[in-house]
């Protein structure tokens, strides 16, 4: 499920139009604090760090 969710938020945050925050409410964290852990805890780097990195 986590691996789904993070997944999820990868094809959003390539995206790049979207908030983080808005980000982490369509991927059902409560607050953006929570996904960015989360985020960081399976990719290994925090979701703003993963928006700039080269694609």
């Amino acid at each position: 499920m986590r691996e789904a969710r993070a997944q999820r938020a990868d094809d959003l945050i390539r995206a790049g139009d979207l908030r983080l925050e808005h980000v982490a409410r369509l991927c059902g964290y409560a607050d953006g604090a929570a996904f960015s852990r989360a985020f960081k805890s399976i990719r290994g780097t925090p979701p703003s760090r993963w928006r700039r990195r080269p694609q």
